[in-house]
């Protein structure tokens, strides 16, 4: 019949030796800084371009910016589009992802969403934005750079 030979326990130096040589690996990486960068740029809307709009809409991308900079904890990279809407009283309503003119895994599609469900509610439109509710287009950029 067939004999394997028994594994030895006796031995445990190099395994050990390994070990700690993994447990030294992390150590090397601390020195690599890593910058992650959001980015909300402005899209062109061919309705509306009055300074009451520009003004409410880089409010809207700031706020947005500033939630998906805190949401964004993994370092992925990609663009998500989203459109939504706002109401006059700032709140918010029929959010969604324009899958089209997105490049983006499930983890940014969904910091996408959350941060502005989380940005909400937006400030009441000003008395020159007359409108019920008005829709808005973003892209949000996640990149990160490693230096060190």
């Amino acid at each position: 019949p067939l004999q394997l030979p028994k594994p030895s326990f006796g031995d445990t130096g190099s395994m050990a030796d390994e070990f700690k040589m993994y447990e030294r690996k992390p150590e090397k990486l601390k020195g690599v800084k890593v910058t992650k960068e959001v980015e909300v740029p402005m899209l062109k809307s061919e309705k509306i371009n009055t300074p009451a709009y520009v003004t409410y809409y880089q409010i809207v991308r700031d706020r947005i910016r500033d939630r998906a900079y805190a949401n964004y904890t993994k370092l992925s990279v990609g663009e998500v589009y989203i459109t939504f809407i706002i109401r006059a009283d700032g709140s918010l309503d029929a959010l969604q992802i324009m899958e089209s003119k997105s490049a983006a895994n499930d983890f940014l599609r969904e910091v996408g969403l959350k941060s502005v469900q989380e940005a909400a509610p937006f400030p009441i439109f000003p008395n020159d934005l007359n409108y019920p509710e008005l829709t808005f287009n973003i892209q949000i950029s996640f990149q990160f750079r490693e230096g060190g």
